[in-house]
């Protein structure tokens, strides 16, 4: 229930502060991502995105 009222909220955002929440969350994605990487995944993994080549 909270992300669909988070996602109601970000809906009615004027667009350049929306914009600003996407990038904001795929920056925060990506950092978490490479940790996962450097960590859980160093010795492979079944992830599609880390084994894109």
């Amino acid at each position: 229930m909270q992300l669909k009222n988070a996602f109601a909220k970000l809906q009615k955002l004027p667009d350049s502060e929306r914009n600003k929440v996407i990038i904001s969350l795929l920056w925060i994605f990506k950092q978490t991502d490479t940790e996962r990487q450097n960590t859980e995944c160093k010795m492979g993994c079944g992830h599609e995105w880390h084994n894109i080549e």
